[in-house]
């Protein structure tokens, strides 16, 4: 009776816990992850082992035999050594995890530790390890394979090529789109086992040991897929293991397609620099072949002025060496400019006298006498001065161009201004430095883009100042170099 009465609050305590289990509605929620699962159990299996080893080298010492502590001895080195030999084979790890996640887990994968896994192995470092590899091991850790083989095809080609291996050989011949393979991966959505499809295992008769063949889709574009090894221990395929693997395969798609698209944009600048500079080139060439124009049309009235001989062999030498120049700078090798320190005035004063002896037109230079360098290649700088004072002329016609020269504590300004019917804003904004537009009948709409730019590359600038029917000035604004922190023999021409 005693006993009875003891229990009785016992009980009723038992019916409050549980009705305030069921009001607040508790859940038992336990993790166990599958990492520790795996590393205790293979610890608790190496003790029993070792255990039972050092047990069975006692029994046997205690035997009474003479050889029993040697038998002892060598017995427990030779376990050790096959626990570490078991440990650090990736085909016992493997099978001993298959069978642990048989058994303990309802679901083969922990899908945040795959998914950060393959985020980890695509964005390795590509000094360290290429990206066909890093593709081939993110696809191939699903199903724990050793190795494979990735194959690609681009946008223009038709047959998938063999893009790189891991501890596979190279493929010898790329899989066309004919192959019995291809209908199989279902538009990018199945993974091919290939044991179960013979014909589609011929064309990759050549890879020892293939296995599965996972499609790389790409928003519903087969751009290649992953020909896998078997894996280290025997795996089950199950629909589990092919969605992990549409999945991978569809990230491992969008990381090819990335760097083919960086490739792509890459190869697309160079090609624009090469234009670009070819562009710039040709438009110079047009210069130097106009100035040879007159220089011809000029000679059949002065040729027997021993002056304009004299004029006439250095214009003619100045542009065959340009010409040359020219040219070479198209080499891709040859692609930077040299920014030299230069003197403004003398460039200046070379290429006013080369217009005026091919055109006889009135320039007015003004120079305010200050000393000061800047910093450009010397060739950018005469052909942006020949370009601007060339259209200058031709809209001046019969008037007088003006090249006003002027340093100022930062900067050397140089402003070249013609006479002619100016321009409106909205040319200025909108078709003036455009490339390949042009107004003029045999131009090519490229000048003074290049000048602009060639401005900007040595830190200046090219400003426009026009009104209509008022004229126009063409602002050269460049860094100045101060001659007071530099030596005088420095200056280029000096």
């Amino acid at each position: 009776m005693f006993a009875l009465h003891l229990l009785q609050p016992v009980a009723i305590a038992d019916r409050l816990v549980a009705l305030a289990l069921q009001r607040n509605d508790w859940k038992i929620d336990i993790h166990v992850s599958r990492e520790v699962v795996f590393h205790s159990f293979t610890l608790i299996a190496a003790g029993i082992f070792l255990v039972a080893i050092a047990v069975t080298g006692e029994i046997v010492r205690r035997g009474g035999a003479e050889w029993g502590y040697v038998a002892e001895v060598t017995l427990i080195f030779a376990s050790l050594l096959t626990v570490a030999v078991l440990l650090t084979s990736g085909s016992v790890r493997s099978r001993l995890r298959f069978m642990l996640i048989d058994h303990f887990f309802t679901s083969r994968y922990d899908y945040r530790r795959e998914w950060m896994r393959c985020i980890d192995t695509l964005t390795a470092p590509e000094a360290y390890v290429g990206l066909h590899k890093r593709a081939i091991l993110a696809v191939a850790q699903v199903v724990d394979s050793p190795a494979g083989v990735l194959f690609v095809r681009a946008p223009e080609d038709v047959a998938f090529q063999w893009a790189g291996s891991l501890n596979m050989p190279a493929a010898p011949e790329p899989i066309p789109p004919g192959s019995p393979l291809v209908p199989l991966f279902r538009d990018g959505d199945w993974t091919v086992v290939l044991r179960d499809a013979p014909g589609a295992g011929e064309a990759l008769a050549s890879l020892p040991r293939a296995w599965l063949a996972v499609p790389l889709n790409h928003f519903g574009n087969l751009i290649g897929f992953v020909v896998l090894a078997e894996s280290r221990a025997p795996f089950k395929l199950e629909r589990e293991a092919f969605d992990l693997l549409r999945v991978v395969g569809r990230e491992v798609a969008s990381r090819i397609a990335e760097q083919r698209a960086a490739q792509i944009l890459d190869q697309t600048r160079q090609l624009r620099e090469y234009s670009q500079r070819f562009a710039f080139v040709i438009h110079d060439i047009k210069n130097v072949s106009g100035q040879l124009s007159m220089l011809l049309a000029n000679a059949e009235v002065h040729a027997d002025n021993p002056e304009f001989q004299r004029d006439m062999l250095v214009t003619v030498r100045a542009s065959v060496g340009k010409i040359t120049r020219l040219l070479d700078r198209l080499r891709a090798d040859r692609q930077e400019r040299s920014h030299t320190l230069v003197a403004p005035a003398q460039h200046v004063k070379s290429v006013v006298d080369a217009c005026r002896v091919n055109r006889s037109a009135r320039i007015d230079v003004r120079d305010d006498g200050r000393e000061s360098g800047i910093a450009m290649d010397p060739e950018a700088f005469d052909a942006v001065l020949t370009h601007l004072l060339n259209n200058a002329l031709e809209a001046t016609g019969e008037g007088v161009v003006t090249v006003d020269l002027r340093r100022e504590h930062l900067s050397v300004t140089i402003d070249i201004v013609d006479q002619g019917p100016g321009m409106t804003p909205e040319f200025v904004r909108d078709t003036l430095f455009r490339p390949f537009s042009t107004t003029k009948g045999e131009g090519h709409g490229i000048g003074a883009f290049q000048a602009r730019e060639l401005l900007r590359d040595a830190g200046g600038d090219l400003l426009v100042l026009t009104r209509l029917g008022q004229g126009t000035t063409m602002r050269i604004l460049l860094p100045a170099v101060p001659t007071g922190v530099i030596a005088p023999a420095a200056l280029e021409g000096e």
